[in-house]
C-alpha cells in the first residue's frame, strides 16, 4: 500500500547543549513569517509559502535565530544554451531567514526579521498557477525561463500580555 504523507521531517539538535540544529524531510522551508489571527490565510502566505523536500540548518542565539535551507524545487529553469531545451535538474532552491527579538521593557517586545530565497517560483501559490496554465495546454510542466529571487521583511510588536501587532 502507498502512504501519503503531507509533511514529515526529522529535526536534530538540543538547544540546551548547542545552538546549532538541523532538519531534513518534507517541510515548509524557513522563508518569511506567516502568523496571523485571521480566519483565512493572508495573501502573502498563499503566494509565498515554500514547501518541499529540503535540508535546513539553523543557529539559535539568545535573542536571534538564523535558519537556512537547500532543496530540489519543483520548478525547473530552462537551459537556454542547450539546443534541446533541456532543464537543469538539480538542487535549485536555497534561502534563509534571520530574526531577532528586542526587549523594549518588561512587558514589551519587538521582533524583526528578514529572509531571502533564490526561487519564489517554488512557492505553493506560484506552483498552483503554473499547474493551472500547463494543464490548459495538456503538458504538466513547471519549467521557468529564469529563477525568481525574493526578499521579505516582517515585524511584530508585543505590548504587554494582551496586545500584539503584526
Amino acid at each position: 500500500s502507498n502512504i501519503y504523507l503531507k509533511r514529515g521531517f526529522i529535526t536534530v539538535g538540543d538547544l540546551s547543549q548547542s545552538p546549532v540544529y538541523g532538519s531534513i524531510g518534507q517541510m515548509y522551508v524557513p522563508f518569511g513569517k506567516y502568523s496571523t489571527w485571521l480566519v483565512s490565510s493572508p495573501l502573502t502566505k498563499t503566494l509565498s509559502n515554500i514547501f518541499g523536500r529540503a535540508i535546513a540548518i539553523g543557529y539559535k542565539g539568545d535573542n536571534f535565530v538564523t535558519p537556512a535551507f537547500v532543496m530540489h524545487g519543483d520548478s525547473k529553469e530552462v537551459d537556454n544554451t542547450s539546443t534541446s531545451g533541456s532543464t537543469n535538474d538539480h538542487i535549485n532552491a536555497w534561502g534563509g531567514n534571520a530574526e531577532t527579538n528586542i526587549k523594549l521593557s518588561n512587558d514589551n517586545k519587538l521582533t524583526l526579521g528578514a529572509g531571502y530565497t533564490n526561487n519564489l517560483a517554488d512557492s505553493e501559490g506560484v506552483l498552483s498557477v503554473l499547474e493551472y496554465v500547463t494543464a490548459t495546454y495538456a503538458t504538466l510542466s513547471y519549467n521557468v525561463q529564469n529563477l525568481v529571487p525574493a526578499y521579505d521583511a516582517y515585524a511584530k510588536l508585543e505590548l504587554g500580555e494582551n496586545w500584539t501587532v503584526n
